[in-house]
């Protein structure tokens, strides 16, 4: 029971060192398809980092 208790603390652990929140870092870019009437959306790009010092939801 000993052995499993602190294999399943040390998993706990490492999950909680492993998850975190993320923020917006920079600009949000869509380009558009003005092949076709109306214009569409083709791709968004988003760049992202991990926000230090907040806490995962």
């Amino acid at each position: 029971m000993f052995t499993t208790q602190k294999s399943s603390e040390a998993m706990q652990a490492g999950l909680q060192g492993s998850l975190s929140s993320i923020e917006i870092a920079g600009a949000v870019i869509a380009q558009a398809d003005t092949t076709v009437t109306p214009a569409k959306v083709k791709n968004i790009t988003i760049h992202i980092k991990t926000a230090v010092g907040k806490a995962a939801p």
